[in-house]
């Protein structure tokens, strides 16, 4: 069964799916994706999905972890370089956990709007993708089909896995974000992440998008069997 939320924000729209795998379900364990948000006073927002590693025993509270590290670090990461956003968002993840952080090893996409720019970053599997009338941008991990093996936040992380890209953003023009864990990703050719998120865009204020997406989601058990997890987000221009 899909977890829906649709939450509707003075600037924007949001819309998460998120779905247990066949995987987790015979196994009993819950769903290890975990997402969250975050919109400042000033209007700044953070995004984020994380997927916990099924091999870690406290993969979950891992993910949760990612979460929150993402959306504490909300004002911090407004005006810093790249290596300084990973410094500091590995940092403030460990920071959470006092326990063996291999324990809860996990995953991570994000996506933070300021006025001036966008910052785009993730460890390991998944993907985030942001679009307006001026930039098409995307962020995925770019490896072997189906391979068995990921980066993830734990206790040694090599530089060259976390990526993050900053983009200049005109906060006049109208803006999609999505994010995507791993279940999603698989089924999605990256070639056509432009088609994709183009049909995303047109068809959000659809009524019947919710279903059709749910229903797709769905659908791609029978491809895989790892957790599905889609944000969405439409933020107006001003």
């Amino acid at each position: 069964m899909s977890e829906v939320i649709i939450r509707e924000l003075d600037n924007a729209k949001l819309l998460v799916l998120s779905e247990k795998g066949e995987n987790h379900i015979k196994s009993g364990i819950c769903n290890q994706d975990s997402y969250s948000f975050k919109v400042d006073d000033s209007g700044n927002y953070a995004f984020v999905v994380a997927d916990g590693v099924s091999t870690c025993a406290f993969a979950k509270e891992g993910a949760d972890k990612a979460c929150e590290t993402v959306c504490n670090l909300l004002s911090e990461c407004m005006e810093l370089a790249e290596d300084d956003i990973k410094k500091i968002v590995f940092a403030e993840w460990k920071s959470l956990i006092k326990d063996n952080w291999n324990d809860y090893g996990t995953t991570i996409n994000f996506i933070y709007v300021y006025p001036e720019r966008i910052v785009m970053g993730k460890v390991g599997d998944g993907a985030v993708l942001v679009k307006n009338s001026e930039i098409t941008s995307y962020l995925y991990e770019e490896s072997e089909f189906y391979s068995s093996k990921t980066f993830a936040l734990g206790t040694f992380l090599p530089k060259q896995s976390f990526r993050v890209n900053l983009i200049k953003h005109n906060d006049r023009l109208p803006l999609l974000l999505v994010l995507m864990t791993d279940g999603i990703v698989k089924e999605v050719d990256s070639k056509k992440y432009k088609e994709f998120s183009e049909y995303i865009d047109l068809n959000i204020g659809n009524p019947n998008f919710v279903l059709e997406l749910k229903n797709w989601i769905s659908s791609l058990n029978k491809k895989n069997g790892d957790d599905k997890t889609i944000f969405i987000c439409k933020i107006k221009g001003i």
